[in-house]
């Protein structure tokens, strides 16, 4: 487990999926979404 975290794709892989989600969230909320989904999320 160790090698695994010190890997660089590893370090890669986790700041990709960061970046994704913070954007995917930035994206819905400048969105004027409809309130289902508003619901759905909370």
């Amino acid at each position: 487990m160790e090698n695994l975290l010190q890997s660089p794709i590893t370090i890669i892989l986790i700041a990709v999926v960061v970046i994704f989600v913070t954007l995917s969230a930035l994206l819905a909320r400048y969105k004027r979404c409809p309130s289902d989904k508003i619901l759905v999320i909370y």
